[in-house]
């Protein structure tokens, strides 16, 4: 097909337009100018990083899908931390994930915390399969608090 300039120009404009509403709708979003204004980068940590969904095999019998902070577990991805080793409303940039907001805590994240001095963090995500894929890492995470 062939398209006049006017047109093309229009849907440049339209992409361009999707594009920023969509970066920026997450106020943590590392290429977000705003996002970049809000956060403050406190601490890097060598953590373990696990995964974990809010079904009832990763949470136990009695999950509900709230987070220990009273966030909707299904419709967001957050990660569980020991709010000793890093508080609640914290953002952490896991490498090859992005930022996610400390919303939960678990047994496992304050067990390694407390009792080995490990920087322990869980990842959810939305599907068990997603959780069981992640596995275990050791890597490097950046924290961040808001201005």
């Amino acid at each position: 097909m062939n398209y006049t300039p006017q047109i093309l120009r229009f849907i440049s404009v339209a992409a361009i337009t999707t594009c920023i509403a969509f970066f920026s709708y997450h106020p943590a979003h590392a290429n977000s100018a705003r996002g970049r204004d809000q956060l403050r980068k406190v601490g890097r940590f060598k953590t373990l990083v696990t995964a974990y969904c809010p079904c009832r095999k990763c949470c136990g019998r009695d999950a509900n899908g709230v987070t220990s902070t009273g966030r909707n577990a299904f419709r967001y991805q957050g990660v569980a931390a020991d709010p000793k080793a890093i508080p609640y409303g914290r953002y952490v940039r896991i490498p090859g994930v992005g930022f996610r907001k400390v919303d939960d805590t678990g047994g496992a994240m304050r067990q390694s915390w407390r009792k080995k001095g490990i920087v322990h963090l869980d990842l959810r995500f939305r599907q068990h399969k997603e959780a069981l894929n992640w596995g275990r890492r050791w890597m490097f995470v950046d924290v961040f608090t808001r201005n």
